[in-house]
Protein backbone atom coordinates (compact mmCIF):
# COMPACT_ATOMS: atom_id res chain seq x y z
CA UNK A 1 0.00 0.00 0.00
CA UNK A 2 1.55 3.37 -1.01
CA UNK A 3 2.65 5.76 1.58
CA UNK A 4 -0.45 7.72 3.06
CA UNK A 5 0.01 11.22 4.25
CA UNK A 6 -2.11 11.81 7.80
CA UNK A 7 -2.93 15.07 8.91
CA UNK A 8 -3.86 14.32 12.67
CA UNK A 9 -6.94 16.72 14.29
CA UNK A 10 -7.98 16.33 17.94
CA UNK A 11 -8.27 18.62 20.70
CA UNK A 12 -6.25 16.01 23.36
CA UNK A 13 -2.48 16.37 23.00
CA UNK A 14 -1.63 13.15 24.54
CA UNK A 15 -4.32 11.10 22.28
CA UNK A 16 -2.45 12.86 19.14
CA UNK A 17 0.43 11.60 20.45
CA UNK A 18 -0.85 8.07 20.83
CA UNK A 19 -2.19 8.46 17.82
CA UNK A 20 1.43 9.26 15.80
CA UNK A 21 2.64 6.08 17.82
CA UNK A 22 -0.07 3.72 16.71
CA UNK A 23 0.41 4.90 13.28
CA UNK A 24 4.15 4.74 13.44
CA UNK A 25 5.27 1.85 11.37
CA UNK A 26 2.50 1.73 9.24
CA UNK A 27 1.51 2.91 5.49
CA UNK A 28 -0.20 6.12 7.42
CA UNK A 29 2.68 8.83 8.11
CA UNK A 30 1.68 11.55 10.56
CA UNK A 31 2.93 14.69 8.56
CA UNK A 32 1.38 17.47 10.37
CA UNK A 33 -1.40 17.98 13.69
CA UNK A 34 -3.51 20.45 15.39
CA UNK A 35 -6.20 20.97 17.90
CA UNK A 36 -8.32 22.81 16.33
CA UNK A 37 -9.98 22.51 12.86
CA UNK A 38 -8.84 26.70 12.22
CA UNK A 39 -4.75 25.25 13.07
CA UNK A 40 -5.75 21.93 10.67
CA UNK A 41 -6.85 24.81 8.13
CA UNK A 42 -3.59 26.54 8.73
CA UNK A 43 -1.27 23.78 7.85
CA UNK A 44 -2.85 22.95 5.10
CA UNK A 45 -2.60 26.73 3.80
CA UNK A 46 0.94 26.45 4.78
CA UNK A 47 1.57 23.32 2.46
CA UNK A 48 1.08 20.18 4.24
CA UNK A 49 -0.69 17.73 1.80
CA UNK A 50 -2.63 15.06 3.18
CA UNK A 51 -4.72 12.18 1.73
CA UNK A 52 -6.07 11.40 5.28
CA UNK A 53 -7.43 13.39 7.79
CA UNK A 54 -8.27 12.29 11.14
CA UNK A 55 -9.87 14.33 12.81
CA UNK A 56 -11.65 15.26 16.93
CA UNK A 57 -15.58 14.37 16.47
CA UNK A 58 -17.16 18.12 16.67
CA UNK A 59 -19.47 18.48 19.41
CA UNK A 60 -22.47 18.48 17.06
CA UNK A 61 -23.78 17.33 13.16
CA UNK A 62 -23.97 20.86 12.10
CA UNK A 63 -19.81 21.64 13.52
CA UNK A 64 -19.35 18.46 11.77
CA UNK A 65 -21.04 19.52 8.42
CA UNK A 66 -19.32 22.54 8.38
CA UNK A 67 -15.88 20.69 9.43
CA UNK A 68 -15.80 18.89 6.26
CA UNK A 69 -17.19 21.59 4.34
CA UNK A 70 -13.65 23.26 4.86
CA UNK A 71 -11.96 20.40 4.46
CA UNK A 72 -13.41 19.75 1.31
CA UNK A 73 -12.81 22.90 0.52
CA UNK A 74 -9.30 22.74 0.31
CA UNK A 75 -8.37 18.89 0.47
CA UNK A 76 -11.00 17.64 -2.33
CA UNK A 77 -9.29 14.25 -3.29
CA UNK A 78 -8.48 13.51 0.63
CA UNK A 79 -10.54 11.00 2.66
CA UNK A 80 -11.86 12.08 6.08
CA UNK A 81 -12.21 10.34 9.42
CA UNK A 82 -13.89 10.93 12.64
CA UNK A 83 -12.67 9.34 15.49
CA UNK A 84 -15.53 9.56 18.46
CA UNK A 85 -15.78 8.59 22.20
CA UNK A 86 -19.90 8.27 21.50
CA UNK A 87 -22.60 7.65 18.72
CA UNK A 88 -25.54 7.03 17.63
CA UNK A 89 -27.30 6.00 14.58
CA UNK A 90 -28.60 9.93 14.17
CA UNK A 91 -25.16 10.76 14.61
CA UNK A 92 -23.75 8.35 12.22
CA UNK A 93 -26.28 8.99 9.89
CA UNK A 94 -25.09 12.76 9.61
CA UNK A 95 -21.25 11.58 9.53
CA UNK A 96 -22.21 10.30 6.61
CA UNK A 97 -24.66 12.74 4.99
CA UNK A 98 -22.17 15.44 5.27
CA UNK A 99 -19.32 13.30 3.84
CA UNK A 100 -16.92 11.48 6.12
CA UNK A 101 -15.59 8.17 4.66
CA UNK A 102 -15.08 6.98 8.08
CA UNK A 103 -16.41 7.45 11.49
CA UNK A 104 -14.48 5.18 14.14
CA UNK A 105 -14.24 5.20 18.36
CA UNK A 106 -11.03 5.94 20.15
CA UNK A 107 -11.64 3.27 21.99
CA UNK A 108 -10.17 0.75 18.84
CA UNK A 109 -7.04 -1.53 19.40
CA UNK A 110 -4.42 0.25 17.50
CA UNK A 111 -4.21 -2.63 15.06
CA UNK A 112 -8.26 -2.22 14.08
CA UNK A 113 -7.84 1.26 13.71
CA UNK A 114 -4.94 1.02 11.13
CA UNK A 115 -6.44 -1.64 9.31
CA UNK A 116 -9.35 0.61 9.39
CA UNK A 117 -8.21 3.65 8.19
CA UNK A 118 -6.40 1.65 5.48
CA UNK A 119 -9.94 0.20 4.14
CA UNK A 120 -11.28 3.67 4.41
CA UNK A 121 -7.63 4.75 2.00
CA UNK A 122 -9.05 1.97 -0.56
CA UNK A 123 -12.34 3.11 -0.95
CA UNK A 124 -14.67 1.67 1.80
CA UNK A 125 -16.50 3.28 4.18
CA UNK A 126 -15.94 2.11 7.71
CA UNK A 127 -18.29 2.55 10.83
CA UNK A 128 -18.57 1.20 14.57
CA UNK A 129 -19.46 -2.42 14.46
CA UNK A 130 -22.32 -1.55 17.07
CA UNK A 131 -23.96 0.07 14.70
CA UNK A 132 -23.88 -2.56 12.03
CA UNK A 133 -27.10 -3.87 10.98
CA UNK A 134 -28.44 -7.47 11.94
CA UNK A 135 -26.67 -10.29 9.06
CA UNK A 136 -30.20 -10.95 7.37
CA UNK A 137 -29.84 -6.95 6.46
CA UNK A 138 -26.44 -6.81 5.48
CA UNK A 139 -25.62 -6.73 1.94
CA UNK A 140 -25.14 -9.94 -0.50
CA UNK A 141 -21.50 -10.35 -0.86
CA UNK A 142 -22.30 -9.33 -5.04
CA UNK A 143 -22.29 -5.93 -3.65
CA UNK A 144 -18.73 -6.65 -2.56
CA UNK A 145 -17.79 -6.73 -6.02
CA UNK A 146 -17.34 -10.14 -6.89
CA UNK A 147 -15.49 -11.19 -3.73
CA UNK A 148 -16.51 -14.86 -2.51
CA UNK A 149 -18.45 -15.37 0.27
CA UNK A 150 -16.14 -16.36 2.77
CA UNK A 151 -13.65 -12.93 1.45
CA UNK A 152 -16.52 -11.16 2.56
CA UNK A 153 -16.69 -12.57 6.08
CA UNK A 154 -13.38 -11.95 6.55
CA UNK A 155 -13.59 -8.32 5.38
CA UNK A 156 -16.08 -7.92 7.53
CA UNK A 157 -13.96 -9.88 10.17
CA UNK A 158 -11.23 -6.91 9.22
CA UNK A 159 -13.88 -4.17 9.58
CA UNK A 160 -14.37 -5.11 12.87
CA UNK A 161 -10.64 -5.11 13.79
CA UNK A 162 -9.64 -8.27 14.29
CA UNK A 163 -6.45 -10.10 13.88
CA UNK A 164 -5.88 -12.89 11.64
CA UNK A 165 -5.39 -14.77 14.05
CA UNK A 166 -9.09 -13.69 15.68
CA UNK A 167 -10.28 -14.49 12.24
CA UNK A 168 -8.71 -17.94 12.10
CA UNK A 169 -10.50 -18.89 15.45
CA UNK A 170 -13.66 -17.37 14.50
CA UNK A 171 -14.09 -19.08 10.78
CA UNK A 172 -12.15 -22.73 12.24
CA UNK A 173 -9.68 -21.70 9.49
CA UNK A 174 -5.61 -21.25 9.70
CA UNK A 175 -3.86 -18.42 10.16
CA UNK A 176 -2.38 -18.70 6.51
CA UNK A 177 -5.77 -19.53 4.84
CA UNK A 178 -6.86 -15.94 6.83
CA UNK A 179 -3.69 -14.43 4.61
CA UNK A 180 -4.12 -16.14 1.34
CA UNK A 181 -8.10 -14.67 1.27
CA UNK A 182 -6.49 -11.59 2.51
CA UNK A 183 -4.20 -10.95 -0.04
CA UNK A 184 -6.82 -12.01 -2.82
CA UNK A 185 -9.57 -9.69 -1.18
CA UNK A 186 -6.80 -6.65 -1.10
CA UNK A 187 -5.94 -7.20 -4.99
CA UNK A 188 -9.91 -7.36 -5.76
CA UNK A 189 -10.89 -4.53 -4.09
CA UNK A 190 -7.61 -2.30 -5.21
Amino acid sequence: MANTQTLLIHRNRLIRHGLKTVLQGSSLTVVGEADRLGEGLAAIATGIRADLVLLDGPASAEQEREAVQRLRAVLPKARLVVLASESSPQRLTNAFQSGIDGYLMDNLAPGALVQSLQLVMMGEKVFPTQMTAPAAAQPHPAAFGGLSPRETQILRCLANGDSNKQIAARLSITEGTVKVHVRSLMRKIR
